[in-house]
């Protein structure tokens, strides 16, 4: 970790100058850190180690959109994770069943993971959603934090209080769902424009939608070789 002693803007010009060297040299180079950041910025192609074994290799962009495990999930950034169950082309989460293409890995009825980052969930005081993500449930508003570019909140997710409105996507009423799912709290950020737009404060009722998450079987060791997650967005939204 050769930048752990600097500051944070002087690792920040050291990472950007490091890297135009390293790309007009063209020297292989590897790089060894637990800053999720310096990795994003600096690798073409990361490998998630994880007590000597190598959990997924990938580009940037694929290993924090498309994690192989939870660890990989919940290392390289923020991630919430609920159960849901696989029910042929949907997935079953609280009380609402959402459009997916699912792998044919999973079984129906098989209790799968649903990992997704904080900034691919939608809030609304009302419905629609405001970037067209499928609505999953209601919660309540926690706390919230600024943390300069972006807001951080923390959602408990509240089905019972409040179901959503279906629009023109299908959902159907079941009662399978986990039950250790109620009240379950998620972290959400939002950008500065839409924090500016529609303030949020503690106690609101908003309604909670997913723009995109990865499926993850619910027990699973991941390799480096084997794909083991499925990511999609809803039906709802344009891709």
């Amino acid at each position: 970790e050769p930048f752990g002693a600097l500051d944070a803007q002087t690792r920040g010009h050291l990472r950007r100058e490091i890297r135009a060297l390293l790309k007009k040299v063209n020297v292989p180079a590897i790089f060894i850190t637990h800053d999720q950041e310096e990795a994003l910025e600096l690798g073409d192609r990361i490998a998630v180690i994880n007590v000597g074994n190598i959990e997924q290799i990938g580009t940037p962009a694929e290993v924090y959109n498309n994690p192989a495990s939870e660890y990989v999930a919940t290392f390289l950034g923020a991630a919430n994770i609920l159960d849901g169950i696989v029910r042929k082309d949907h997935v079953e989460m609280f009380s609402t069943m959402i459009p997916a293409q699912i792998d044919e890995k999973f079984k129906a009825g098989e209790t799968v993971k649903i990992i997704f980052r904080p900034e691919d969930v939608s809030l609304s005081k009302t419905q629609p959603l405001p970037s067209g993500g499928t609505c999953l449930t209601s919660g309540i508003v926690e706390e919230t934090s600024f943390v300069g570019a972006y807001e951080r909140l923390r959602i408990r997710l509240d089905p019972a209080g409040g179901a959503c409105e279906t629009g023109d996507t299908p959902y159907y009423l079941t009662t399978e769902t986990p039950e250790s799912q109620a009240a379950k709290p998620i972290i959400v950020t939002r950008p500065k424009p839409e924090t500016l737009a529609v303030k949020l404060h503690r106690g609101d009722r908003v309604f909670v939608g997913l723009n995109a998450f990865t499926i993850l079987p619910r027990a699973t060791r991941a390799s480096a070789t084997a794909g083991r997650s499925t990511r999609w967005r809803p039906a709802s939204c344009s891709c």
